[in-house]
């Protein structure tokens, strides 16, 4: 996308300077032609080091604003890239000073809070994208493609397993809150966007089985680990017309499992692999294993393309479906101790 030739590129601040945000969000801020990096937001000094030369960095947002404002370059835009307890203040404080918002997933505790922040921003003219990567994923267009001709879809059954303590070493904000939640709503977003899903609950428990949701709490976490959900994915007239089944492992040694499996009325089967990379049919491998060894995942920059639309239209994008449907996973399931688990 080239930037307009009556229009100077929009100046963004990058808060939170984790994995993502250096992997991903800083790099294609700076790649994009209608983009420029102002500075970076993170509490912690120590990931100046980590930041490109000439990009400044500051504690708060407030300092960031002013600080930008003093170079005479003004902030236009913020990615919230930080973990989702922190995620809906960093966006409302944005948002109040005037900044076109980009927030990762989830962002935040609250679909309600989430859903007040959209108000916020609508009100104010302002841009507003709860972005989920998930579903911009390269098996995504190939996948919609397979419902619409073989739908309806019966079943999902998602399989989501990925060591915490590799992903994630030392950094302790992922035993609270969500927990394996926090990545549970990558395979959420898919199917959910797969099925057109706007009516999703926790499923009806029966007399052998009355629980739909078992959540493993480590004793020295405070969220989950891992656990099994099932859910209805109901029509208009509250009728379940698919069955989502998902088990989850924050804990899991090995290679890693982002797989969803779908089954049309048909019985024709589809399978999103690698978190939305590979799609199979019936068994059989329909997509092309990426080549390129460039580091920007094509996800993300979906992402940067979609919101850029946003910004020029002036159009909020804000679906709380998926942090709601996590929220009730949360507060609903079934609770199982478990050992201790370590981040390393």
């Amino acid at each position: 996308m080239s930037a307009s030739p009556t229009r100077r590129p929009r100046v963004f601040v990058v808060i939170g300077c984790g994995e993502i945000a250096r992997a991903q969000h800083i790099p294609l801020v700076q790649s994009r032609s209608d983009t420029l990096l102002g500075a970076v937001v993170d509490p912690n000094p120590n990931v100046k080091e980590a930041v490109p030369p000439g990009v400044s960095v500051f504690s708060t947002l407030r300092e960031a604003i002013d600080g930008s404002a003093a170079r005479s370059r003004p902030l236009d835009a913020a990615v919230v890239s930080t973990p989702p307890a922190f995620s809906p203040a960093y966006i409302r404080e944005a948002l109040e000073a005037g900044l076109d918002v980009l927030a990762e997933k989830p962002a935040g505790m609250d679909h309600g809070v989430l859903s007040d922040l959209a108000t916020l921003a609508a009100g104010e003219g302002l841009v507003l994208f709860a972005a989920y990567h998930s579903i911009e994923c390269p098996a995504m267009d190939l996948s919609r493609g397979w419902v619409r001709d073989n739908g309806p879809v019966a079943e999902a059954r998602i399989e989501w397993k990925e060591d915490a303590a590799k992903w994630h070493a030392g950094q302790e904000w992922v035993k609270g809150g969500f927990g394996v939640l926090d990545i549970v709503i990558n395979p959420l977003s898919i199917v959910f966007d797969l099925l057109g899903a706007t009516d999703v609950h926790l499923a009806e428990g029966s007399d052998s089985s009355p629980s739909s949701s078992e959540l493993r709490v480590p004793e020295n976490w405070e969220g989950p680990v891992s656990g099994w959900t099932e859910l209805s994915a109901c029509g208009s007239d509250g009728v379940e017309q698919c069955r989502i089944s998902a088990d989850y492992d924050w804990s899991h040694r090995g290679e890693d499992i982002w797989t969803i499996r779908f089954r049309a009325r048909d019985g024709s089967a589809m399978e999103v692999r690698d978190g939305g990379v590979q799609m199979y049919v019936n068994g059989r491998r329909v997509t092309v294993r990426p080549t390129s060894e460039n580091k920007i995942r094509p996800e993300y920059e979906k992402l940067y393309e979609k919101f850029m639309g946003l910004v020029d239209s002036r159009e909020c994008d804000v679906n709380v479906l998926p942090l709601r449907v996590i929220c009730e996973i949360l507060s609903a399931s079934n609770i199982k101790r478990v050992h201790e688990y370590s981040l390393g």
